[in-house]
């Protein structure tokens, strides 16, 4: 049930399932990209031919240069996305990314490796500037939290089979396998409508509702739901990237913005990426009793397995206590292995079971909810530009983490490594309880009023209306 209403009373549900599994089917990509440095001890192997020998340097770079990457076209992807629609965009950007994959497998030597990884960066910051937004806006407000959930799922089960991969094929096999859900993808997405949001704002209202109409189903209540998106284009109305950085300025909407930032930020700072980046390493270096490989598969079938489970309750529990609970245990059970790895006389099993206990928790209630409160809490007037700055903060936070984290390893251990992180996690507790309004069947138009003061409507008195929207409707709206 999604908010005290079965799933099967709302309209089309069955169709927007169909798009969250291929939109989710992006994140597969991404945790593809994120996990791929766990075939570097095979690389180096005697096996391998040729040799890559890589060293400690070649090792952090190519874990994060695609991060590194990254960080150049979130920017670029906002202004197009305005132009274009975020799905047209969506498209765009992965239909050359396939050739990256076959690129890395068939690699001679570490100079491919490393073209592959920095064109792979690039897109991915574009992919996924585009994909929240899409996700979240074609979604109802009663189902909205399972199913943008989903694409979290698919990203915990892209980190485990590509972990199944590294154990089991050979590295340039597990490696061409990865360009196998972006074909998928590509082909899926024609049948995806735009995002009625960015259509409404380009005063394409009939293609709005045939969007609505396409995803709802017959049952669906179409012009109740244009009439919400119009109030609210109306109460914050933006058509250009040039309207939305001025909208920036008012506090309804940088303040909303600080907080997604911050919320995917924190985690990010705390691991959330490194962690599961270098699972290889960190259980080599535990000397635990089980085969390295093998414990990077049990941490990936934990994260798939309680990812499924955040689907399931996320709509029933409510955002602030899923991740404001999961945040505190996940930075506890950073400490606890950071003491089983300092401890020589602990069970040589305890650094293991630390480590499963954190993805546990971190995959129940971190990455769903702020990837989730990332797409809800932006106003849709500033939208493209505001998912721009965010991907690029998220990404600067994950290439630091990534370089960071062999570094620390190297200087403090990684005991006091833990500790460090776990910290990150407190302070996201903190952030969320302190300011983070609870979004559980609220409509975005609904959420978009929660920051709302006398002092930003006053604001966007003076930047003024823009026409496409409806001159009229947006001035009742301000009077009123």
């Amino acid at each position: 049930m999604g908010h005290g209403r079965p799933w099967s009373d709302v309209p089309g549900f069955g169709r927007q399932v169909s798009c969250a599994l291929v939109l989710s089917g992006v994140m597969l990509h991404l945790s593809h990209t994120l996990a791929w440095p766990n075939v570097f001890p095979r690389l180096s192997s005697n096996e391998t031919r040729p040799n890559f020998n890589l060293t400690d340097t070649d090792v952090t770079w190519l874990a994060s240069l695609p991060s590194l990457s990254c960080l150049l076209t979130p920017t670029l992807t906002s202004i197009l996305m305005e132009v274009l629609g975020p799905r047209r965009v969506l498209l765009a950007f992965l239909l050359p990314t396939t050739s990256l994959w076959f690129l890395k497998a068939f690699a001679t030597g570490k100079k491919l490796l490393y073209v592959a990884r920095f064109g792979i960066g690039l897109s991915n910051g574009a992919v996924y500037t585009a994909l929240v937004p899409l996700s979240v806006e074609l979604m109802s407000p009663e189902v909205r939290g399972m199913l943008t959930t989903v694409s979290q799922i698919m990203a915990s089960a892209g980190i485990m089979d590509f972990y199944l991969m590294a154990k089991f094929l050979p590295w340039r096999v597990a490696t061409g396998v990865c360009a196998a859900p972006l074909a998928f993808v590509i082909v899926a997405l024609y049948f995806v409508p735009e995002s009625p949001y960015w259509l409404m704002k380009k005063g394409k209202e009939s293609s709005a509702r045939a969007a609505l109409a396409r995803i709802r189903g017959p049952r669906g209540n179409v012009e109740e739901e244009l009439g919400t998106i119009r109030r609210g284009l109306a109460s914050q109305p933006s058509t250009t990237v040039k309207d939305q950085f001025r909208q920036l300025r008012v506090s309804s909407n940088y303040t909303p913005v600080l907080l997604a930032t911050a919320l995917n930020l924190l985690p990010v700072l705390g691991g959330r990426f490194a962690i599961f980046q270098y699972a290889i390493f960190i259980f080599q270096d535990a000397e635990v009793d089980l085969d390295p490989f093998t414990c990077t598969v049990l941490v990936g079938v934990v994260r798939l397995v309680f990812t499924i489970v955040s689907c399931l309750v996320i709509d029933h529990v409510g955002r602030r206590p899923l991740l404001i609970t999961c945040s505190i245990i996940s930075g506890a059970s950073l400490v606890a292995t950071g003491v089983a790895l300092a401890t020589s006389s602990a069970p040589a099993w305890l650094p293991i079971a630390s480590i499963l206990v954190f993805t546990a928790v971190f995959s129940l209630g971190v990455p769903p909810v702020c990837f989730l409160l990332s797409a809800e809490l932006v106003p849709t007037a500033v939208r493209s530009v505001a998912n721009s700055i965010f991907v690029n903060v998220l990404t600067l936070g994950f290439f630091l983490s990534s370089v960071t984290f062999p570094m620390m390893n190297a200087t403090i251990g990684f005991a006091n490594t833990f500790h460090v992180l776990a910290s990150f996690y407190l302070l996201t507790a903190l952030l969320v309880w302190r300011w983070v309004p609870e979004s559980r069947g609220r409509t975005l138009v609904d959420l978009q009023e929660a920051f709302a003061t006398d002092k930003s409507r006053e604001s966007y008195r003076k930047i003024g209306l823009k026409k496409n929207i409806g001159k009229e409707d947006a001035v009742e709206m301000l009077q009123n």
